[in-house]
């Protein structure tokens, strides 16, 4: 499991900025700023994510979902092709 965290961490990091680079014609510091925002983004998404999984005490159901569709995704992919 840790070794699919990585390599999708690093898979994000590294090529995030060429896929926004290739989609949108950017320039490299637009590229950069873009990035910075999806970073940003997902920053605020996770804080009130836990902050509203806290407040209806449903923190364990979420990594429970979060464990098992993690878990079960590359045998449905194989599956499905």
């Amino acid at each position: 499991m840790y070794f699919g965290v990585v390599i999708s961490v690093y898979g994000l990091t590294l090529w995030l900025p060429q896929i926004i680079k290739a989609v949108g014609g950017l320039t490299n510091v637009e590229v950069g700023f873009m990035t910075a925002v999806s970073y940003a983004l997902a920053a605020v998404a996770m804080y009130k994510l836990g902050r509203a999984l806290r407040r209806h005490r449903r923190a364990h159901m979420a990594c429970g979902r979060a464990g098992v569709n993690g878990g079960c995704r590359p045998g449905v992919q194989r599956l499905l092709g």
